[in-house]
């Protein structure tokens, strides 16, 4: 009786062990518990609170303060982009990073070849989009003159590759999951 006893036991134990495995796999794979995974991700970051922006990191932005000093509309001419572009490398700056998709030419030829001409010059400009094919290339700086046979490839970057060797420029992906609430936690 006591042989039996014991391998009751057992079973109801592996029984709840299996149940309990399986609620959380099936909790997991519905993200039921994902909005108090990220709550505890958003109380870890506010227990270690704001961290300094690096003394070797400088951010240029355009804000209100920005469009009612030049007195443009958005978006602003290429050349105007140009001039940041050459200030920045003149200045030293190691890397520029555009966080603007340049995918249209501007107002004037002039213009635009103003910004191709400094990003080329400065060799270490990464500029950001967020259209990105299944190939993973960017919607950036496409208006140059790409050869037919980079356009059809169906080589993963190639486009891609193609404005990095011709321009100096690396496009990057710069569309970010957002978790609920809009909050940028993860990149992929």
């Amino acid at each position: 009786m006591r042989g039996g006893r014991k391998r009751l036991r057992v079973t109801l134990l592996l029984l709840v062990a299996a149940l309990g495995a399986g609620l959380a796999l099936l909790a997991y794979a519905t993200g039921a518990l994902r909005s108090l995974e990220l709550n505890t991700v958003d109380t870890r970051f506010s227990i270690r609170g704001e961290e300094e922006r690096p003394p070797d990191i400088v951010v240029v932005g355009v804000d209100a303060q920005t469009f009612q000093a030049l007195g443009k509309r958005w978006p602003f001419p290429h050349d105007d982009h140009a001039a940041v572009v050459n200030r920045l490398k003149r200045d030293g700056a190691k890397l520029i990073v555009l966080d603007i998709q340049f995918s249209e030419i501007s107002d004037t030829e002039e213009q635009t070849v103003a910004l191709l001409d400094a990003v080329d010059r400065a060799d270490n400009v990464v500029a950001s989009t967020t259209e990105v094919d299944p190939l993973g290339n960017g919607n950036a700086f496409t208006y140059i003159d790409i050869p037919p046979e980079v356009e059809k490839s169906r080589k993963p970057g190639a486009i891609n590759a193609y404005i990095r060797r011709d321009l100096d420029v690396v496009i990057g992906n710069g569309g970010f999951p957002r978790d609920p609430g809009g909050v940028i936690r993860r990149l992929d």
